[in-house]
């Protein structure tokens, strides 16, 4: 009896002993890849990529369900610590726009390699010409497109800059190369495109129809027109003084200003000067605001060809302190 308890309760030792429930540690990946636009050549990059489970997998609480990551400048994009399993990965979500998925399975300790094609992301290249015909180099630019769903009819409108390009849907800055060459990644869905470009003292120019259908949009030689000018001085209405440091806001009315200028700022220099230039022709209005000024405005200003000139100005009120 004392032998046969002996043995039961050894045992029971041993079954309780953290080696005999002690399990193999799960395996976990390092998954690598490249977003790619939709010529499977163009690297995309900031793009957000998300890895989710293609079911509800039995996990181990607490343990992650989603990873993420963001491509850097070369569309390059790394996924650490997956459990083996099976994946949606997907990519290329912005407005107007939806994202690519597609199935990954992950086994082993790496996966590389991995190409995540963006179908609605194209390449999209030109040269830009100033207006006497040589390159337009080494200067920065803003693009605005809006593109049109041929089977909808439905519309969209972007801008991209130097700043927002890099955030929103841009392969590179928009900044020309020295032969004033450029190449750019944007969300252009199959169909017809208008597209704006203005470049800060060369000109302007608005292509129409721009056909979107291939993978690789070549815009050739964009010739830039010369534009107009709309400038100013912005003083105090009583003394009569300089303001210097206003921002004053430019929005364009009527198309193709509409298209390539919309919402363009400056600041106010210290003779209280500001100017636009490279305007298309078209209707204009203009918004002054200044910590400690009310809001002042300018509207009906047209520029009937690309060579004119406005001259305007502007009266900034002081705020009136409360209980004065």
């Amino acid at each position: 009896m004392l032998r046969r308890f002996v043995s039961a309760f050894g045992a029971a030792l041993v079954l309780s002993s953290p080696v005999a429930f002690c399990q193999p540690p799960v395996q976990l990946a390092t998954v690598t890849g490249v977003v790619l636009a939709a010529d499977k050549q163009t690297p995309v990059p900031n793009q957000a990529v998300r890895l989710e489970p293609a079911t509800d997998p039995d996990g181990n609480e607490g343990e992650p369900r989603v990873f993420l990551a963001l491509s850097d400048g070369d569309g390059l994009f790394t996924l650490e610590r997956v459990p083996a399993g099976e994946y949606r990965l997907v990519a290329g979500a912005t407005a107007g726009v939806p994202p690519t998925e597609q199935a990954l399975v992950v086994r082993g300790r790496q996966v590389q390699g991995v190409q995540v094609v963006l179908s609605t992301y194209r390449l999209l290249r030109g040269r830009l010409l100033a207006p006497a015909g040589q390159p337009a180099a080494r200067r920065a630019f803003t693009l605005q497109l809006r593109t049109t769903d041929g089977a909808t009819g439905s519309t969209t409108s972007e801008r991209f800059t130097e700043e927002l390009g890099r955030r929103v849907a841009d392969a590179e800055e928009l900044t020309t190369d020295p032969a004033g060459e450029f190449r750019t990644v944007l969300p252009l869905s199959p169909g017809l495109a208008r597209l704006g470009f203005h470049v800060p003292g060369v000109g302007w120019q608005s292509l129409e129809k721009v056909d979107c259908a291939r993978a690789a949009v070549d815009l050739g030689d964009v010739r830039l027109e010369a534009g107009g000018r709309i400038s100013g001085v912005v003083t105090e209405q009583d003394p009569g003084k300089a303001v210097k440091g206003v921002r004053v806001t430019l929005y364009a009315r009527t198309e193709p200003a509409r298209l390539c200028v919309w919402g363009t700022e400056v600041e106010s220099a210290d003779d209280g000067r500001f100017t636009f230039d490279t305007l298309p022709p078209g209707d204009y209005n203009l918004i002054a605001r200044c910590t400690g000024f009310r809001l002042t405005s300018k509207k009906d200003l047209s520029l009937e060809a690309s060579d004119d000139r406005r001259e305007v100005a502007l009266q900034m009120v002081r705020s009136r302190k409360p209980g004065a």
